[in-house]
């Protein structure tokens, strides 16, 4: 199958496994059902539009970003914007005063440590997100988007004007690997500017 060939079909499900190396490189590899049938690989945008697309073979450990397609909570705590050294401080072990240690050494008890409960840590509010990954679910590629000059993966354009596309390769803690979701094509050029091709213009 041509890469060309990619429009028209539907997104039934992707797939993804990732990998995340502390203060590294994290890394992260898709895989997109078309069609309940075919596996693909996101091509890379160097490809030209007849070039063939690459299939794959699901892996066990991959697992379906539409799994969960639930709102998720976003938990907003310490209300107060204390810093941490003022958290820190707050809760800090105090040193045993004189009266402490003379207990301590005539009745031979170690003053018992009491559990802190650390109130800047608990949610003040909880906060529920919609999971937009919901609107790739079972949509119909309607274009593709490359830019020029550029080895990042294809831009798909669903029928629903979302775009999706793959990052294998992110500094660690950045959030990048794997599907990015885009929910229009400004949201894409304020992000890689305006040297792109779009199939439908080719």
């Amino acid at each position: 199958m041509l890469i060309s060939e990619l429009i028209g079909k539907t997104v039934t499900n992707i797939y993804q496994i990732l990998n995340f190396e502390d203060g590294g490189l994290d890394n992260g590899e898709c895989f997109v059902e078309l069609d309940n049938n075919l596996i693909i690989e996101i091509p890379y945008s160097f490809n030209c539009f007849n070039d063939e697309v690459w299939t794959k073979i699901l892996e066990e450990k991959a697992v379906s970003i539409f799994k969960n397609l639930e709102d998720y909570p976003v938990y907003h705590i310490n209300k107060e914007r204390k810093s941490i050294k003022e958290i820190i401080d707050k809760y800090a072990d105090k040193n045993p005063t004189v009266l402490e240690k003379i207990k301590q050494l005539l009745f031979r008890k170690k003053t018992s440590v009491q559990p802190k409960h650390i109130v800047e840590y608990e949610p003040y509010i909880i906060e529920y997100k919609e999971n937009k990954l919901k609107y790739l679910k079972d949509r119909i590629i309607k274009d593709l988007i490359k830019f020029s000059g550029d080895d990042d993966k294809f831009f798909i354009e669903l029928d629903n004007g979302y775009f999706f596309t793959e990052i294998n390769f992110s500094p660690n803690g950045t959030g990048r690997i794997g599907i990015n979701l885009f929910e229009n094509i400004d949201n894409i050029i304020s992000w890689k500017g305006t040297n792109f091709k779009k199939f439908t213009n080719y």
